[in-house]
């Protein structure tokens, strides 16, 4: 799901613990799991995230998943847009029955956690992209085939749903919805 626009900002590297939670590499992580999620992250190897990087990293644990469980926002912060992802996280969960989205189909919550994060990891990425990639991106829209059932809701899920299924499930993105593929690969720069 996303919310928000904006591109982000930065704040200093290292790692240092907050108020709020924990800084690693300049990026606050909040609730347990946002380690794992933005490691999730991190592997993918997004290149818009070396100019554009996330700033925060929001797991809140409940027992009842709304939506997709996931959103991508802005916040101002220091005079400067910075992004973050926020995840709802049920240890406890188990693949629904009919699964809406590339997360559901998920075998555990472990790696449904790293499926939402690299969604709104998905949404940042195509938020920051230029005016040229976005339009390359639209192009091969016309030609999709979601991954997905909530892929199908607009370009934007489709997009965020086809570069959480390139990170972990390449062959099968390239197999199901070759456009998806090609603009996960253009986003996620490799």
């Amino acid at each position: 799901m996303s919310k928000g626009k904006g591109t982000g900002g930065g704040h200093g590297g290292g790692i240092v613990s907050g108020g709020a939670g924990l800084a690693r590499g300049g990026v606050e992580l909040v609730g347990a799991g946002a380690a794992e999620a933005l490691a999730a992250i991190h592997s993918a190897g997004f290149h818009a995230l070396a100019q554009h990087p996330i700033a925060t990293v929001r797991v809140v644990q409940t027992s009842t998943i709304s939506g997709e469980g996931g959103s991508y926002f802005t916040q101002r912060v220091g005079g400067q847009n910075q992004a973050g992802i926020r995840i709802q996280h049920d240890p406890a969960w188990t693949p629904p029955q009919r699964p809406a989205s590339f997360a559901d189909k998920a075998p555990n919550a472990t790696e449904r956690l790293r499926r939402v994060a690299l969604h709104e990891a998905g949404h940042h990425a195509h938020t920051v992209a230029s005016q040229e990639t976005r339009a390359a991106i639209s192009r091969l829209h016309t030609q999709a085939k979601p991954i997905s059932r909530y892929g199908k809701a607009s370009e934007r899920e489709w997009v965020a749903e086809s570069v959480s299924a390139f990170v972990r499930a390449p062959a099968q993105l390239q197999r199901r919805d070759p456009a998806g593929f090609a603009a996960a690969r253009i986003l996620v720069g490799r």
